[in-house]
Protein backbone atom coordinates (compact mmCIF):
# COMPACT_ATOMS: atom_id res chain seq x y z
CA UNK A 1 0.00 0.00 0.00
CA UNK A 2 1.30 3.76 -0.65
CA UNK A 3 1.33 5.98 1.95
CA UNK A 4 1.81 9.96 1.04
CA UNK A 5 4.77 9.80 3.21
CA UNK A 6 6.36 7.66 0.62
CA UNK A 7 5.65 10.10 -2.16
CA UNK A 8 7.09 13.19 0.00
CA UNK A 9 10.65 11.07 0.15
CA UNK A 10 10.41 10.63 -3.79
CA UNK A 11 9.89 6.45 -2.70
CA UNK A 12 6.72 6.95 -5.39
CA UNK A 13 5.41 9.32 -7.73
CA UNK A 14 2.41 11.10 -6.41
CA UNK A 15 0.24 10.02 -9.55
CA UNK A 16 0.87 6.35 -9.05
CA UNK A 17 0.55 6.69 -5.26
CA UNK A 18 -3.30 8.15 -5.79
CA UNK A 19 -3.90 5.23 -8.21
CA UNK A 20 -2.82 2.54 -6.00
CA UNK A 21 -5.43 4.33 -3.91
CA UNK A 22 -8.05 4.52 -6.04
CA UNK A 23 -7.50 0.94 -6.52
CA UNK A 24 -7.23 -0.48 -3.06
CA UNK A 25 -9.54 1.27 -0.92
CA UNK A 26 -12.45 -0.43 -2.72
CA UNK A 27 -10.84 -3.80 -1.03
CA UNK A 28 -11.25 -2.04 2.37
CA UNK A 29 -15.28 -1.25 1.94
CA UNK A 30 -17.18 -4.16 4.27
CA UNK A 31 -18.55 -7.12 3.30
CA UNK A 32 -22.34 -7.76 3.38
CA UNK A 33 -21.82 -9.56 7.22
CA UNK A 34 -19.24 -7.11 8.19
CA UNK A 35 -19.55 -5.67 11.70
CA UNK A 36 -17.06 -3.17 11.84
CA UNK A 37 -13.71 -2.28 11.84
CA UNK A 38 -12.83 -4.05 15.39
CA UNK A 39 -15.00 -6.89 13.98
CA UNK A 40 -13.84 -7.82 10.81
CA UNK A 41 -11.31 -10.74 10.45
CA UNK A 42 -11.23 -10.95 6.45
CA UNK A 43 -7.70 -9.24 4.90
CA UNK A 44 -9.33 -6.40 2.25
CA UNK A 45 -11.73 -4.95 5.14
CA UNK A 46 -8.79 -5.16 7.81
CA UNK A 47 -6.11 -4.03 5.71
CA UNK A 48 -7.65 -1.29 3.27
CA UNK A 49 -10.33 -0.02 5.76
CA UNK A 50 -7.67 1.25 7.56
CA UNK A 51 -6.15 2.07 5.08
CA UNK A 52 -9.25 4.00 4.24
CA UNK A 53 -10.17 5.21 7.73
CA UNK A 54 -6.71 6.92 7.39
CA UNK A 55 -7.76 8.73 4.59
CA UNK A 56 -10.77 9.58 5.63
CA UNK A 57 -9.17 11.21 9.07
CA UNK A 58 -6.87 12.90 7.35
CA UNK A 59 -9.47 14.52 5.20
CA UNK A 60 -11.49 15.51 7.77
CA UNK A 61 -8.62 17.01 9.92
CA UNK A 62 -7.69 18.80 7.18
CA UNK A 63 -10.95 20.67 6.70
CA UNK A 64 -11.37 20.95 10.40
CA UNK A 65 -8.33 22.48 10.96
CA UNK A 66 -8.99 24.77 8.04
CA UNK A 67 -5.81 23.01 6.19
CA UNK A 68 -3.32 23.83 9.85
CA UNK A 69 -2.92 19.89 10.42
CA UNK A 70 -3.51 16.62 9.27
CA UNK A 71 -3.07 12.99 9.90
CA UNK A 72 0.57 13.35 10.04
CA UNK A 73 0.75 15.65 12.83
CA UNK A 74 -1.71 13.85 14.74
CA UNK A 75 0.66 10.33 14.47
CA UNK A 76 3.43 12.70 15.61
CA UNK A 77 1.50 14.10 18.40
CA UNK A 78 0.72 10.02 19.93
CA UNK A 79 4.08 9.73 19.89
CA UNK A 80 5.49 12.89 21.76
CA UNK A 81 2.99 11.93 23.90
CA UNK A 82 4.04 8.41 24.94
CA UNK A 83 2.57 6.46 22.31
CA UNK A 84 4.56 3.78 21.16
CA UNK A 85 5.75 0.44 20.91
CA UNK A 86 6.92 0.58 24.72
CA UNK A 87 3.78 0.68 26.21
CA UNK A 88 0.25 -0.71 26.18
CA UNK A 89 -1.97 1.97 25.21
CA UNK A 90 -5.63 1.56 24.87
CA UNK A 91 -6.56 2.37 21.28
CA UNK A 92 -9.01 5.22 22.69
CA UNK A 93 -6.00 6.80 24.54
CA UNK A 94 -3.65 7.00 21.11
CA UNK A 95 -6.73 8.44 19.23
CA UNK A 96 -7.70 10.81 22.34
CA UNK A 97 -3.74 12.01 22.31
CA UNK A 98 -3.79 12.71 18.13
CA UNK A 99 -6.96 14.62 18.57
CA UNK A 100 -5.53 16.43 21.62
CA UNK A 101 -2.74 17.48 19.47
CA UNK A 102 -4.52 18.83 16.07
CA UNK A 103 -7.22 20.42 18.60
CA UNK A 104 -10.10 18.89 16.67
CA UNK A 105 -11.49 15.03 18.34
CA UNK A 106 -11.96 13.44 14.33
CA UNK A 107 -9.99 10.34 15.35
CA UNK A 108 -11.94 8.90 18.24
CA UNK A 109 -15.29 10.24 16.45
CA UNK A 110 -14.32 8.13 13.36
CA UNK A 111 -13.39 5.42 15.32
CA UNK A 112 -16.57 5.51 17.21
CA UNK A 113 -18.19 5.58 14.05
CA UNK A 114 -16.54 2.66 12.19
CA UNK A 115 -15.60 0.14 14.93
CA UNK A 116 -18.79 -1.70 15.10
CA UNK A 117 -20.71 -0.65 12.68
CA UNK A 118 -19.88 -0.83 8.35
CA UNK A 119 -19.02 2.52 6.87
CA UNK A 120 -19.03 2.48 3.04
CA UNK A 121 -18.48 6.18 1.84
CA UNK A 122 -19.31 7.12 -1.74
CA UNK A 123 -15.61 6.52 -2.99
CA UNK A 124 -16.78 7.89 -6.56
CA UNK A 125 -18.17 10.90 -4.77
CA UNK A 126 -14.58 11.22 -2.49
CA UNK A 127 -12.38 11.00 -5.77
CA UNK A 128 -14.42 13.41 -7.84
CA UNK A 129 -14.35 16.39 -5.02
CA UNK A 130 -10.58 16.03 -4.36
CA UNK A 131 -9.89 15.85 -8.20
CA UNK A 132 -8.24 12.46 -8.37
CA UNK A 133 -9.05 11.62 -11.99
CA UNK A 134 -8.11 7.86 -12.62
CA UNK A 135 -6.17 7.68 -15.91
CA UNK A 136 -4.59 4.34 -17.35
CA UNK A 137 -2.27 3.37 -14.09
CA UNK A 138 -1.68 6.48 -13.49
CA UNK A 139 -4.17 9.37 -12.22
CA UNK A 140 -4.81 13.01 -12.97
CA UNK A 141 -5.43 16.10 -10.56
CA UNK A 142 -8.36 18.18 -10.94
CA UNK A 143 -6.83 21.58 -9.11
CA UNK A 144 -10.46 23.17 -10.30
CA UNK A 145 -12.30 20.42 -8.09
CA UNK A 146 -13.95 21.51 -4.69
CA UNK A 147 -11.47 19.70 -2.08
CA UNK A 148 -8.36 20.05 -4.63
CA UNK A 149 -6.61 21.87 -1.83
CA UNK A 150 -7.03 19.21 0.52
CA UNK A 151 -5.39 16.55 -1.77
CA UNK A 152 -2.43 19.45 -2.17
CA UNK A 153 -1.92 19.79 1.38
CA UNK A 154 -2.15 15.77 2.30
CA UNK A 155 1.02 16.07 -0.04
CA UNK A 156 2.88 19.17 1.15
CA UNK A 157 5.89 18.20 2.73
CA UNK A 158 6.73 20.04 6.19
CA UNK A 159 9.77 19.95 7.70
CA UNK A 160 9.17 20.64 10.89
CA UNK A 161 6.24 19.19 13.42
CA UNK A 162 5.46 22.87 14.67
CA UNK A 163 2.46 24.35 14.62
CA UNK A 164 1.80 25.54 10.80
CA UNK A 165 -0.83 28.04 11.48
CA UNK A 166 -2.00 29.63 14.22
CA UNK A 167 -2.42 28.30 17.88
CA UNK A 168 -4.75 25.43 18.95
CA UNK A 169 -6.96 27.35 20.95
CA UNK A 170 -7.71 29.25 17.62
CA UNK A 171 -8.27 25.94 15.89
CA UNK A 172 -10.74 24.56 18.46
CA UNK A 173 -12.75 27.76 18.30
CA UNK A 174 -13.63 27.50 14.73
Amino acid sequence: MSSPSRAQVGGVPTEILWRELVDGLPKGLPARDDCGLDNTHTWGPTYWGGALSCLMADIEIHQRTNYCFGLRDALRGIVRAGGNLGYDWPLTRALEAGGDVVGVPVLIELYSRMKDTPVTPDLYAMWYELGIRPSGDSVTFDQGAPQASIVRSIMARRLSPGEPCGSLQSIRRR
